[in-house]
C-alpha cells in the first residue's frame, strides 16, 4: 500500500528571530538555510519617537487586558525610552508587562479605575535609563512633554494631564533639597539620587542663572538689592575672568552671579550640598577656572568674615564656563567621520566631556560598502540635525561626496571639513619605513597636509557693527567707516543680533583672535568689557572726531545727547545717497520718517534716538534690496514675534504702504517681524 499518496504536501514560511548575542555557529547555520535575511535596526539606534510609539502600544494593551487606566508619570517615559535593551523590542515588551503586573498585585485591594504606575515596579536596570539623560535631552524634548502624566485608557485612548506643579524653587539650594526629596519618595537609594542629582545639576543651573539676572534692568536697580561692595568684588572678578579665560560674559550674567552671592553670603550657614563625586568632576572638567573661582571664594570669606561651603566654588566655576547660554536655542551640531571601527566614537566622547556639548560620531568599518555608509550617514544627520545644519568633520576618502549628495537630498545645510590625519599617519608610516629621517619626514608632511587657514591677524584691532540681518545696517555703517577712516580704519566686522547667544559666541571667537575696539549699534547688547558706541554718536560725529570716539586714539569725543530733528536725519540721508543710484533719497525721506514717526506712536513707551536711526538705516537696506531683487536674510521667528506683538505689527504694516506703493515693492512678514525686534530693543520700549 502507498501511503505517499494520502500525504497532502503544504508549502510552508518558516520565520525565526535570532539576537545579535546568539550563539556564531547558529547564526551562520541559519544564514546559510535560510534564503532570505532581514537585519533589523537595534532598538536603541532608533529614533526615540519610534520607540515612544511601541511604548504606547504596549501600555495601551496592558490597559485594555487589566480594564484600568494606566497612569504613566514622564520620569517613567524617560526611563523607557532611554534605558538598554539588550533584548531589544521583545525586552522592553516584557519589562513593561512586569512592571504593569506588580502595579496590579501591589494596587488589586484598593479596585481604582485608574492605576498609578511607581518607578520602583520596574525591574531596577529600567532607572538607569536617567544615566542616559545628559547626552539625550534635546531628543527627549521633542519626544514627550515633560511635567505631564500620561493616560492610557481600557477603551485605547491615550490622554496627558499636567502634574500638580509646586512653587519653583528660589534657588540653587532649594531645587537640590526638593529634587533629593521627590527622589526619595519614589523608592530610590542615595547613590541613585546623587548620580540622578548630578545629570541633572548642570540643566538646572543653566535654567537658574539665566533666570536670576533677567529681571534687573541696570546697575542702580542692582545696587538696591545687594551692597556696593559685594558687586565690586564680583566687577573685578568678572573683568579678570575675561582678561584670564579670554571669554566674554554677558550683562545680566554679571547682575545674576551678584544676586546667587548675595544669597549665598545670606545663608553662609548651609551645609554642603554637592556630594564629592561632583565637586571632583568640576575641579577635573575646568581646572583653570575652579582654581581661579576658588581663590575668589577664600577672598568673599576674609572680606565678609564668614565660612562659604566648597559648592560655591562649583556654582561659579558654572557660571563662568556654562552660564549665559540657552540650551533650547537650535544651533548647528558637530559630527566626526573616521574610518575604522571606534575612532570617531573616542574623538567625540573626549571632546564631548572637555567642552561640554554634544558631539555626534560616525564611524566607518574598512570593509562596508559606499552605499550602506550613505544611508548610515543620512539616518544619522536626520536624527541629530535640530534645524541649523551639520558641521562634519572627516578623514579620508569620498566622504565628501557623500555631505554634497546628502545636502541635497535631505534640505538639511552640511558644511565638510577633511581633517585627513588617517591618510596623514598611512603616509607618514610608509615614508618612515622608507627613510628614518623624522626631520625631513616632518617637513614632507607639513609641506604636504598643512591647512591654509583663514585666520584673522593676531592681535588685530576690530571694530564691530551689529543689525538684526548682519546685512543691512551692519554693513552701511561698515562702509560709511572705511570711507570716512579710510587708511586709518581697522578691520570692521558685521554682525547679526537677532539671538544673543549666537552673538555672544561669535563675538567670543573673535576676542580669542582680536582685540575688539567697541561695538556700534542701535541698541546696547550689554557685553562685560567691550565699549558699545550709539549708531548715531557715529553718523554725526566729525571725520576729526570719529577717530577717537571709536577708541582709536587715547582721548575720546562724546557727541552731546539730543532729541532726533529733522536737520539731525541730514548727514544720514547724505550718506545713503551715496550708497544707491537706483533710489530717489529726496522722495524717500520724508515717507520715511513719516512711517518712523508712526511706528514710535504706536510703540508703547516710544523709541529712543539710537532706535530709530537704526530703523532709518534698516528700512533704507531693505528697500535697496528689494528694488534690486536680492532676497532678505530668513528670519525663522517672524511667526512668534509677530503672534506675541499684534497691535504693533498692524502699526508697522500700515507705516510701511505708503512707501510700497511709492516704489513697488512689498515688505514681507519676515520683514516686519525684523522692524518689530528693532524697536522691541528701545531701551524706553
Amino acid at each position: 500500500m502507498d501511503l505517499s499518496k494520502n500525504i497532502v504536501k503544504h508549502d510552508i514560511i518558516l520565520i525565526c528571530s535570532i539576537g545579535e548575542e546568539g550563539n556564531h555557529s547558529l547564526i551562520e547555520m541559519c544564514s546559510i538555510s535560510f534564503p532570505v535575511r532581514i537585519q533589523l535596526t537595534p532598538l536603541e539606534k532608533r529614533p526615540l519617537q519610534e520607540r515612544f510609539g511601541l511604548i504606547c502600544r504596549f501600555f495601551t494593551n496592558e490597559a485594555v487586558r487589566c480594564g484600568r487606566t494606566l497612569s504613566i508619570s514622564s520620569e517613567i517615559m524617560t526611563c523607557l525610552l532611554l534605558y538598554q535593551c539588550r533584548q531589544n523590542i521583545s525586552q522592553l515588551k516584557n519589562d513593561m508587562k512586569l512592571g504593569c503586573a506588580t502595579a496590579y498585585a501591589r494596587d488589586y485591594q484598593r479596585k481604582n479605575t485608574q492605576l498609578e504606575l511607581l518607578l520602583s515596579d520596574f525591574p531596577f536596570y529600567v532607572r538607569s535609563g536617567y544615566l542616559e539623560l545628559k547626552g539625550k535631552r534635546e531628543d527627549l524634548k521633542k519626544t514627550i512633554r515633560d511635567g505631564y502624566t500620561y493616560l492610557f485608557t481600557p477603551n485605547e485612548e491615550i490622554k496627558t494631564r499636567h502634574q500638580r506643579s509646586t512653587p519653583k524653587p528660589a534657588n540653587i539650594y532649594e531645587w537640590i533639597d526638593k529634587r533629593t526629596g521627590e527622589l526619595k519618595n519614589r523608592g530610590l537609594e542615595a547613590v541613585e539620587i546623587n548620580t540622578l542629582i548630578s545629570i541633572d545639576i548642570e540643566h538646572e543651573f543653566q535654567e537658574y542663572s539665566q533666570g536670576l539676572g533677567s529681571h534687573i534692568i541696570n546697575s542702580e536697580q542692582l545696587a538696591l538689592m545687594t551692597s556696593p561692595r559685594l558687586i565690586e568684588l564680583v566687577t573685578e572678578f568678572i573683568n579678570g575672568a575675561v582678561q584670564k579665560f579670554d571669554r566674554i560674559y554677558s550683562q545680566s550674567l554679571f547682575y545674576g552671579l551678584c544676586l546667587h552671592l548675595d544669597s549665598a553670603i545670606k545663608h553662609s550657614n548651609r551645609s554642603r550640598k554637592l556630594n564629592g563625586s561632583q565637586i571632583l568632576e568640576t575641579a577635573e572638567s575646568h581646572k583653570r577656572e575652579y582654581a581661579y573661582c576658588t581663590s575668589f571664594i577664600a577672598r568673599l570669606e576674609q572680606e565678609f568674615n564668614l565660612s562659604l561651603p566648597v559648592d560655591e566654588a562649583v556654582f561659579l566655576t558654572m557660571f563662568l564656563c556654562k552660564g549665559g547660554e540657552l540650551p533650547d536655542t537650535p544651533k548647528p551640531v558637530l559630527l566626526i567621520i573616521m574610518h575604522g571601527s571606534h575612532g570617531a566614537a573616542s574623538l567625540s566622547e573626549v571632546v564631548s566631556s572637555l567642552s561640554g556639548t554634544q558631539v555626534w560620531a560616525y564611524d566607518i568599518p574598512l570593509e562596508q560598502a559606499l552605499n550602506v555608509t550613505y544611508e548610515g550617514l543620512r539616518s544619522l544627520i536626520l536624527k541629530i540635525n535640530q534645524g541649523k545644519g551639520v558641521f562634519a568633520l572627516y578623514d579620508m576618502g569620498s566622504v565628501s561626496q557623500l555631505l554634497d549628495m546628502l545636502e541635497q537630498e535631505t534640505g538639511i545645510p552640511v558644511q565638510g571639513i577633511e581633517i585627513p590625519i588617517t591618510a596623514l599617519a598611512l603616509d607618514i608610516s610608509r615614508k618612515l619605513l622608507l627613510n628614518s629621517d623624522m626631520e625631513e619626514t616632518a617637513s614632507w608632511a607639513i609641506q604636504n597636509y598643512h591647512a591654509d587657514r583663514k585666520n584673522r591677524k593676531k592681535g588685530g584691532d576690530v571694530i564691530i557693527t551689529l543689525c538684526m540681518s548682519g546685512e543691512g545696517g551692519a554693513i552701511l555703517v561698515k562702509t560709511y567707516l572705511e570711507k570716512t577712516l579710510k587708511t586709518s580704519c581697522p578691520e570692521i566686522i558685521p554682525l547679526a543680533i537677532s539671538r544673543k547667544k549666537e552673538l555672544l559666541l561669535e563675538i567670543d571667537e573673535l576676542r580669542r583672535h582680536c582685540r575688539i575696539l567697541c561695538i556700534i549699534s542701535s541698541y546696547d547688547p550689554q557685553i562685560v568689557g567691550i565699549s558699545y558706541i550709539p549708531i548715531s554718536e557715529v553718523l554725526e560725529c566729525s571725520e576729526s572726531d570719529l577717530p577717537a570716539r571709536l577708541n582709536l586714539t587715547p582721548e575720546s569725543a562724546f557727541p552731546p545727547e539730543g532729541s532726533l530733528t529733522t536737520n539731525d536725519y541730514d548727514v544720514i540721508f547724505d550718506h545713503l545717497k551715496e550708497q544707491s543710484t537706483q533710489i530717489d533719497i529726496n522722495l524717500l525721506k520724508p515717507k520715511l520718517l513719516k512711517a518712523i514717526s508712526h511706528m514710535e506712536t504706536a510703540s508703547v513707551n516710544g523709541m529712543t534716538k539710537d532706535i530709530k536711526i537704526g530703523l532709518l538705516v534698516h528700512i533704507f537696506c531693505c528697500i535697496q534690496h528689494l528694488t534690486e531683487g536680492r532676497e532678505l536674510p530668513l528670519n525663522i521667528y517672524a511667526p512668534e514675534i509677530i503672534e506675541r506683538n499684534p497691535e504693533l505689527y498692524q502699526a508697522v504694516k500700515e507705516s510701511m504702504q505708503d512707501i510700497e506703493r511709492t516704489f513697488g515693492i512689498t515688505f514681507s512678514d519676515m520683514e516686519n517681524a525684523n522692524v518689530i525686534s528693532i524697536i522691541k530693543r528701545s531701551r524706553k520700549g
